[in-house]
């Protein structure tokens, strides 16, 4: 009862909704669509948190939000990585083309390699992007593959969608469906190219 009140006020249902709807928004991406103050933002999403309405996880400066308990833990860890460009960009490289190196990403994704190596270590600490040798080189995979391929499918209308991501060059031609839907993703951005950390 005492949460059915608290959600009772429209902007905080608005803000409630729009968390379950896209699970993993940060918080800036909230005050764009919802265009809500950020102070105001701030406050509800506190209350929320403090009512065990919603779940914040933040790792640099960027704060993120999940409805509590309404998805697999494991599947929030994945989706929270996605919500953020520069990791996503590294992941959909990764399923599509597995086993490329670190070069072969630098020359497909418009960021530089010293950015692609730290957001590498940081899928590699969160144990989604795994590194193997073959023979002196070494080239990552994506740990459980199939996880990530549904999360993308499931939620890719979330995603936003950045046009003058025309600059990454694909590793060949999609040949299926699937891999469509994951050049597709690759125009996905929630800003520009420039600030890639």
């Amino acid at each position: 009862m005492p949460n059915r009140i608290l959600l009772e006020l429209t902007s905080r249902r608005r803000i409630y909704d729009h968390i379950k709807n896209v699970p993993g928004i940060h918080m800036r991406r909230l005050e764009r669509e919802l265009n809500i103050p950020l102070s105001t933002l701030d406050y509800h999403l506190r209350q929320m948190e403090r009512k065990g309405l919603v779940a914040a996880r933040k790792e640099g400066q960027k704060k993120s939000y999940f409805v509590r308990n309404t998805m697999d833990p494991k599947d929030q860890h994945y989706l929270y990585y996605l919500r953020h460009r520069t990791t996503r960009w590294i992941l959909l490289e990764i399923l599509e083309n597995p086993g490329t190196s670190l070069r072969g990403l630098t020359g497909r994704l418009p960021v530089g390699a010293p950015t692609i190596s730290y957001h590498l270590k940081k899928l590699i600490r969160a144990e989604i992007v795994q590194p193997v040798w073959i023979g002196r080189h070494r080239r990552y995979q994506v740990v459980e593959s199939e996880r990530l391929q549904r999360l993308i499918e499931a939620w890719r209308g979330t995603f936003r969608r950045q046009p003058t991501m025309a600059a990454r060059q694909p590793a060949a031609t999609p040949a299926t469906e699937e891999a469509q839907a994951i050049n597709w993703l690759f125009a996905e951005s929630d800003r520009s190219p420039a600030n890639s950390r």
